[in-house]
């Protein structure tokens, strides 16, 4: 029998800022912000207190304690697709900014280490030392102290709508299901088979293979192991 396991994160809406609970069994919702968030790009956990919100037109630190918030780098964020938590700093991607660090003891100052267009990437994850952009026909692997790259994969992962990752794999959502595809350049696997097109776009989280997906009109809980859901 499965035990349960207490998880707990907050979901950034158009309108307001909700924690989420669950037991993996039940799960509860706290409105604990009124602030719109509408054209957040991307986040990333950088302590166990605070979050970086990549916003718009500039940077956020998100307290995770209370939903407060602080402004920094006042700037043309809009094009950034992706953004991993490294040694307390943020690791950034951008269709026109390239690959580079927002730096937490600079009051994230952004600090361009290369100056490639990630003009198809979707979205980027992390596992250990490594950064994953997952982009149209391609995956590439990000050294996160070197912000040097190379390529992983010429998979298609275009039409990706959330990715999380899990026992050293990356696992996408896609309409024709769950795909997982490891670090050492072999093809994805389909872990399920299930329509997942309808999920909110990035807007999945996980601890271990506990996964909650948002959708328009639901949040699922999934078992990474075998896609299983409720």
């Amino acid at each position: 029998m499965e035990s349960k396991q207490n998880h707990s994160y907050m979901c950034l809406y158009r309108d307001s800022i909700y924690k989420c609970t669950s037991d993996t069994f039940k799960l509860s919702f706290e409105k604990v912000s009124s602030n719109g968030w509408d054209y957040t790009r991307d986040t990333c956990v950088v302590s166990s207190e605070e979050a970086l919100v990549v916003y718009k037109d500039r940077l956020y630190t998100l307290n995770l304690l209370n939903a407060t918030h602080k402004t920094y780098g006042k700037n043309n964020w809009d094009n950034c697709v992706g953004a991993v938590a490294y040694k307390g700093n943020a690791v950034c991607i951008g269709r026109d900014g390239g690959t580079g660090v927002c730096q937490s003891k600079s009051s994230w100052k952004w600090n361009q280490k290369h100056d490639t267009t990630w003009r198809d990437a979707k979205m980027m994850v992390r596992i250990g030392s490594k950064g994953y952009a997952l982009g149209t026909n391609y995956i590439y692997e990000i050294d996160l102290d070197t912000c040097q790259y190379k390529q992983l994969s010429k998979e298609y992962w275009g039409n990706i709508r959330c990715a999380v990752t899990y026992d050293g794999f990356i696992y996408g959502f896609f309409s024709s299901g769950i795909w997982k595809i490891g670090t050492n350049g072999r093809k994805s696997v389909k872990v399920s088979s299930d329509n997942w097109g309808s999920a909110v776009w990035k807007c999945a989280v996980n601890f271990g293979k506990h996964c909650y997906l948002h959708c328009s009109n639901a949040i699922w809980y999934i078992d990474l192991t075998d896609g299983s859901y409720r």
